[in-house]
């Protein structure tokens, strides 16, 4: 949806809010509040594409929270309770 847009996140460097495009910042806002919670995230390569329409009502940014929350844990050995996860998101 993105024209192939890349990002490349250094997890030990101080997340910045990007003001010329938002959909990268629901990533640094996912990575910023699980390191807050304590989780130890490892590096990975995270392809993300989907078919529910931005701005469509239908929560396309949640569904986005969410996946990056169980990848980024899942590649990093690390569990979470379902409604952390929510609330994290």
């Amino acid at each position: 949806d993105f024209d192939h847009e890349k990002i490349i996140v250094d997890l030990q460097q101080p997340l910045v809010y990007d003001q010329q495009r938002s959909w990268p910042n629901y990533i640094y806002g996912v990575i910023q509040q699980l390191q807050l919670a304590g989780f130890q995230l490892k590096g990975g390569d995270l392809l993300i594409c989907g078919d529910i329409p931005a701005g469509a009502g239908l929560s396309s940014s949640a569904a986005l929270e969410m996946a990056l929350i169980r990848a980024l844990l899942f590649l990093s050995g690390e569990t979470i309770d379902p409604t952390q996860a929510a609330l994290l998101g």
